[in-house]
């Protein structure tokens, strides 16, 4: 009898177990205090209560679903772990959200930022996309942009919404094994955007292309007054360097800003003027003790040329 009751009580413990370690459907309630700090966004990738499962059954969009099999992950936890011997990501996030009455009755947006395919669908009807994830017999294609148009959206204060994200990915060839969605500072799958999102985005835009396009200018006719005065004074070693580093530091500038500022940009494109722009980082760095040794009459001893090179090869052997 004894071992009967142990018996059940083991099955009463594991039962219970179970039940708490497994998935829960929660509700996300959204407030203005969520709202990341200057923009009016609301990064809910980032936002516990996310639910994942693989595969493309599209009758993963309905707004109540039986949730067996699923696993708590959010979208910002995307790795090549996740890919398939192919190297392909495919699967569904869900959430649901209730905007909290302080939000207000104005529309909000749908953002989104990643260089997956995705499709975004809010209570079953489908709001937003970003590239082609291939369903409907239509061919896979990779986001053109990095942040395509916003959708707006009505979600009334109170009520209770769910949304959810069917995404494609494919593991990126350079840098080799990483989810191109995972690779780089811009992963943030989807986020919630303010009513008030473009007007404090905008000029925010304005002061970042307005202060590149100052330092590019400035660097870049520096570059050529060091180049001229390097022509005509071959001798003076510094010059050359002054010219170089100018010149790399010109360089960074602009491929930074292309990379952040080009609204149609591939993932390839983005990637390449990203690594340029690290390497001409790298280079400017290099150049500037040997410019201070110049400047104060300093021999360049074994020990910097050792220090330098290695620093030259680790770092760019840390980019890839």
């Amino acid at each position: 009898m004894n071992r009967m009751k142990s018996l059940k009580r083991i099955l009463l413990i594991l039962f219970v177990g179970i039940n708490f370690c497994r998935a829960q459907d929660t509700t996300v309630v959204l407030h203005p205090g969520m709202y990341d700090k200057p923009l009016q966004e609301i990064y809910i990738n980032r936002l516990e209560g996310w639910l994942f499962k693989k595969g493309n059954d599209t009758a993963w969009v309905k707004k109540d679903i039986d949730i067996t099999g699923w696993k708590k992950c959010k979208p910002v936890e995307l790795s090549a772990e996740q890919a398939d011997e192919n190297g392909k990501f495919e699967g569904w996030f869900r959430i649901k959200i209730k905007p909290d009455i302080s939000l207000g009755n104005k529309p909000l947006g749908i953002n989104l930022s990643s260089w997956a395919a995705c499709d975004v669908y809010i209570n079953g009807e489908l709001n937003a996309s970003n590239g082609n994830t291939g369903q409907s017999g239509n061919s896979f294609r990779e986001p053109g942009s990095l942040h395509p148009p916003m959708n707006m959206v009505n979600l009334m204060p109170g009520n209770e919404y769910t949304i959810a994200v069917y995404v494609v990915d494919y593991l990126s060839p350079f840098p080799p094994r990483r989810l191109k969605s995972a690779d780089g500072d811009n992963n943030d799958l989807i986020s919630i955007a303010g009513p008030d999102f473009y007007s404090t985005l905008i000029p925010l835009i304005t002061k970042w292309t307005n202060y590149s396009t100052l330092w590019i200018s400035v660097c870049s006719i520096l570059s050529l007054l060091f180049w001229l005065l390097a022509f005509q004074n071959r001798n003076e070693k510094i010059l050359h360097l002054i010219a170089l580093c100018t010149t790399f530091f010109a360089l960074n500038l602009l491929c930074i800003t292309i990379r952040g500022n080009a609204h149609t940009i591939s993932y390839f494109s983005a990637t390449l003027y990203g690594y340029a722009a690290s390497l001409f980082l790298i280079l400017y760095t290099l150049l500037m003790p040997l410019i201070l040794a110049q400047i104060f009459k300093r021999k360049v001893t074994g020990p910097l040329k050792i220090f330098l090179a290695v620093y030259f090869i680790i770092s760019v052997a840390g980019l890839f």
